[in-house]
């Protein structure tokens, strides 16, 4: 990778040309997007299925797909892939009749938040509430933490870790803030054909300069495990139980629950034409599994050529491996591959806290007031416009505060750190499946489960991932999913039986 460095003076011009460009594709496409509440928060309720599945494919290649995948597959081999990819695409076949459920029963909502309001109480409202915009808050700063490093190391230091944040957070506010939701889904499908294109450039090219599919084969197994010849062996004993019990079963918990804590996918429910919202999610799901499995060929070419990497560096093999292999312009390209992949992720968080904002938080700062149809209208908009700087700030700050923590842990990487926003999901996904689909759930049952599955998981989870230590993962995985579930069963309503 020596070869791959630019200034900082390059990568600003760069990123200005960049956002300039969206910034005049969404003033074109999306003009009057801010003229009501319905087209600010959904885009009119109007998105077809095949911009929708682009769109929502993009925005769930967080971080990981882009950096894990290709670091799961150098070191566990195929056995890493199969834990990274399986659920993690799985996840929208999961949520796909949930959300056409959601969608059925509001066919006007706007956030899952707000219906907990309708079906329960404001506390319930509460917990997810705040259960959604730490999500979208902790995701938002994720991705600057993956992003961030990348360009303060290829830049030599020129951009440092903060003005990189700074860079990544603004391109982003600079056109969602126009458009709302409808942006995203602009942007995403644009970044979604850009992906596609590169990737289609730079992945083959790789895979000859190598020495073809033979090296790939030869890493196929990952550096840090050796060929069982019998696959159920490799999988389930030394280090294939190894990346079971340290990732597989922490992440599959955590992907199980995927979309369904994360505000912006019921927030796309509603968004999507009403006949097109169980297939949009189903077609999203192999969309979303060919980007974290092809860049997992990265991986495994880095492996095979027994390509050496700094162990504190792991998590951009993928880079090591392109800028060790090809021209410096396709290397170029790649990075602008990844700087798009992580940007198309950090607009829908931003129009995601949008919904929360300028449906839920509007609606409880002006019940009981006496204001005109129009005068909400307006207020809801802005107050969901006025939440993206609010969210940008806070990830900045969340983002530079843990690049720091984790610089006095060196070894600790961006995987643990998706596993947590894993966990947080999980907490409230079984009352949501339940507040779906049964009829006898209680409002007591919903606060209660969620509210001790999160205040015992959590700690517990975040303890094993601190100190690695995994009966600590798995036990936090399990209480936060299983714990709220189990308390909103044992506390649902009784039947009255008649006295014979």
């Amino acid at each position: 990778m020596q070869h791959l460095h630019f200034s900082a003076g390059q990568f600003i011009a760069l990123m200005c040309l960049y956002t300039v460009g969206l910034v005049i594709l969404i003033t074109i496409v999306a003009r009057g997007m801010r003229s009501t509440k319905a087209k600010y928060l959904l885009a009119d309720r109007k998105v077809g299925l095949l911009m929708g599945a682009i769109s929502i494919s993009c925005a769930w290649a967080w971080a990981p797909a882009f950096f894990v995948s290709s670091q799961m597959t150098y070191l566990n081999g195929w056995v890493g892939l199969v834990w990274f990819v399986a659920f993690n695409a799985g996840s929208f076949l999961i949520f796909a009749p949930m959300a056409d459920r959601f969608r059925t029963m509001l066919p006007k909502g706007y956030t899952f938040s707000g219906y907990m309001r309708e079906r329960f109480s404001p506390r319930v409202q509460n917990l997810f509430l705040v259960s959604h915009a730490m999500l979208a808050i902790a995701a938002f700063a994720v991705q600057l933490l993956a992003g961030a490093p990348i360009i303060e190391k290829l830049s030599g230091g020129a951009i440092s870790f903060g003005m990189a944040t700074v860079i990544f957070a603004v391109v982003p506010i600079a056109y969602t803030m126009y458009a709302g939701y409808y942006a995203p889904v602009i942007t995403d499908t644009v970044k979604g054909i850009i992906i596609a294109t590169i990737g289609a450039i730079v992945l083959p090219w790789v895979i000859h300069e190598a020495g073809g599919w033979s090296t790939v084969l030869k890493g196929i197994h990952g550096v840090k495990a050796t060929s069982t010849g019998n696959p159920w062996q490799e999988f389930f004993t030394g280090n294939g139980l190894a990346v079971m019990l340290g990732f597989g079963i922490s992440a599959t918990l955590g992907w199980i629950p995927g979309q369904s804590g994360d505000p912006y996918y019921w927030q796309t429910a509603q968004a999507l034409s009403p006949k097109a919202v169980k297939w949009t999610f189903v077609l999203a799901a192999p969309l979303f599994a060919m980007i974290p499995v092809s860049l997992s060929l990265l991986g495994f070419v880095a492996g095979g050529m027994g390509l050496h990497v700094d162990p504190k560096d792991v998590q951009m093999v993928n880079i090591e491996v392109v800028g060790a292999l090809l021209p410096t312009w396709a290397g170029y390209l790649f990075i602008f591959l990844l700087i798009s992949a992580l940007i198309s992720t950090l607009d829908t968080h931003l129009a995601a806290l949008a919904s929360l904002f300028g449906h839920d938080v509007y609606n409880r700062r002006t019940a009981g007031l006496e204001l005109s149809h129009q005068d909400r209208e307006k207020g809801s908009v802005r107050y969901a416009w006025q939440s993206m700087p609010i969210l940008v700030l806070t990830g900045l700050v969340i983002a530079n505060g843990t690049h720091y923590v984790l610089a006095q842990q060196p070894g600790t990487t961006i995987m643990w750190l998706f596993l947590c926003y894993g966990a947080l999901r999980a907490a409230t996904f079984l009352p949501t499946v339940f507040s779906l689909y049964r009829k006898d759930v209680t409002e007591s049952g919903m606060f209660w489960g969620i509210l001790i599955s999160l205040c015992v998981g959590l700690p517990i989870f975040f303890y094993g991932n601190l100190d690695n230590i995994n009966w600590a993962k798995i036990a936090g995985s399990l209480i936060a999913m299983l714990g709220s579930g189990a308390i909103v069963y044992l506390m649902r309503k009784r039947p009255v039986l008649a006295m014979c």
